[in-house]
């Protein structure tokens, strides 16, 4: 069945991608405040308060799973854990973006391609195509990770209760999402650095797979050596690897001679080539492990 539930999630996440108002996490700041409303403020703070956030949700969705267990021949659990799972991917058609950010670049739309590049990077970006391309190829492996195979992941080992419990934390990390819950934020991030590392470095792993060998090893190497935030470290692990793995030089400052824009969307399109290799193998490792009896 997990089989079965990760590959529908993914056909699903991909045809209706675009209706992301149904994903979003808007009832988590409502519920947030709810909470806050009738628990005493020394509950509320710091990683008491983060665990008590993403543990109810995530206890109501393993009973409701319970619950759900047996009946009708265990449809009822697999079309709930396919909906949860879905729910849980993205949350934003991120592959759609990108190849609205291709078809933009192609066509010399700057503003809309430099739009479209904040959106996936997250961040602003300079009006420069060529680093405008660089850091929508990082986003692309990182944003792999936490979109697709961090989801998957939990669900593997947690099962539908993981996937939602790894997307609130996603969610609360990212202050911006939640303002007024700027105060949790450090121990928000804390937490999530721990369910983030797992599926990071499994990641990176599979990258050796799915690209060059040798460059993968090396990159890995400088990555888990660099001393970084411990913020940092699972998204550098991930983009040195995955950029090591296409032959591709992470901090290219793109100074040098013009290249070509053709040459900045090649890496762009390698990056999400990559990716989808990486999510191939992972498929086939649950389908072995499946057939080994290892999951149901």
């Amino acid at each position: 069945m997990t089989l079965v539930v990760i590959i529908v999630s993914l056909i699903l996440e991909h045809i209706f991608g675009r209706w992301q108002r149904l994903r979003r996490l808007s009832w988590f700041i409502s519920y947030r405040r709810r909470l806050h409303a009738v628990l005493p403020e020394s509950w509320c703070g710091g990683h008491r308060g983060v665990l008590l956030l993403l543990g109810i949700p995530t206890l109501i969705a393993w009973l409701l799973q319970l619950m759900l267990q047996g009946h009708f021949w265990g449809t009822l659990e697999l079309v709930y854990s396919i909906l949860l799972v879905g729910y849980c991917l993205g949350p934003e058609p991120f592959n759609e973006r990108i190849d609205e950010y291709l078809k933009a670049c192609e066509e010399h739309h700057r503003l809309e391609a430099k739009a479209l590049a904040e959106s996936l990077v997250g961040a602003q970006v300079p009006d420069n195509q060529w680093q405008q391309s660089s850091a929508v190829t990082k986003a692309i492996l990182y944003e792999g990770n936490v979109r697709i195979f961090a989801v998957m992941f939990w669900f593997i080992f947690l099962g539908p209760a993981g996937a939602l419990l790894y997307r609130c934390a996603a969610f609360l990390a990212q202050g911006k999402n939640v303002p007024e819950c700027q105060y949790l934020q450090p121990a928000a991030e804390r937490i999530y650095y721990f369910l983030d590392w797992l599926p990071a470095n499994l990641l990176s792993l599979t990258f050796f797979l799915t690209g060059s060998f040798d460059d993968a090893w090396h990159t890995w190497k400088k990555a888990i050596n660099a001393e970084l935030d411990f913020n940092e470290r699972n998204r550098s692990i991930v983009i040195h690897t995955g950029c090591g793995a296409m032959r591709h030089e992470v901090d290219d400052a793109f100074a040098g001679e013009e290249r070509g824009e053709e040459y900045d969307l090649y890496w762009v399109r390698t990056a999400r080539a990559l990716v989808v290799r990486s999510l191939v193998v992972w498929l086939a490792g649950v389908a072995v492990l499946t057939m080994l009896g290892l999951f149901s």
